[in-house]
């Protein structure tokens, strides 16, 4: 099966918020507030030929050379298939385009799932 990253498109945006807010592993505060402040260009969705929403993840500008990958997910039946390294390394490719020197991954410590998918992708 053929995965791709791309931006999401404008009626794709509550998907990926109701699957971010299932399998994102965020606190209710926080997805409010990635609603409020979220433009659909900070996002990128990994989908699969069907162009299914299999994970999404967005990046920010923390200053003037540090960006932060924030609010990635897979969701549990796709993962174990590299999609976190692919959505990574395409949200840090992002970042760099948009003038990063620095990137981090900011990851909820609870959130296994996150920290195994930053580790492989070499965050």
């Amino acid at each position: 099966m053929r995965y791709r990253v791309r931006n999401p498109k404008k009626s794709e945006m509550q998907e990926l918020f109701t699957k971010f807010r299932k399998y994102g592993d965020v606190p209710p505060d926080e997805y409010r507030k990635v609603r409020r402040t979220s433009k659909r260009k900070q996002w990128l969705v990994v989908v699969d030929s069907d162009n299914t929403i299999l994970g999404g993840g967005r990046t920010y500008k923390k200053d003037w050379y540090e960006w932060v990958v924030k609010n990635a997910f897979v969701i549990p039946s796709a993962r174990g298939k590299g999609l976190a390294n692919i959505l990574y390394a395409k949200l840090t490719d992002k970042a760099e385009a948009e003038g990063a020197y620095v990137a981090e991954a900011d990851i909820t410590s609870t959130n296994i799932p996150s920290k195994m998918g930053a580790v492989y992708a070499g965050m």
